[in-house]
């Protein structure tokens, strides 16, 4: 998997223990978070890869530490 430089470690799991992070388990992770890197809404790329747009939102907050605004979707 490709590495996106400048992002935190992989946090595999959300706050709540046995409850993994989906987007983190997704074989497709490296083109999903630099497709979140580089500033596309958590709704595109939901799209493209099929996973929910809440899920994709939940991983660029919790697991790669990007901050998004309220119209984040």
């Amino acid at each position: 998997m490709p590495s996106v430089p400048g992002l935190r470690a992989s946090v595999a799991s959300y706050a709540r223990p046995g409850r993994p992070c989906p987007v983190c388990a997704n074989r497709e992770r490296g083109p999903i978070d630099a497709g979140l890197t580089v500033g596309h809404s958590p709704r595109y790329v939901a799209r493209l890869y099929d996973l929910s747009r809440a899920a994709l939102s939940r991983h660029k907050r919790v697991c790669l530490g990007l901050e998004g605004g309220r119209g984040d979707t």
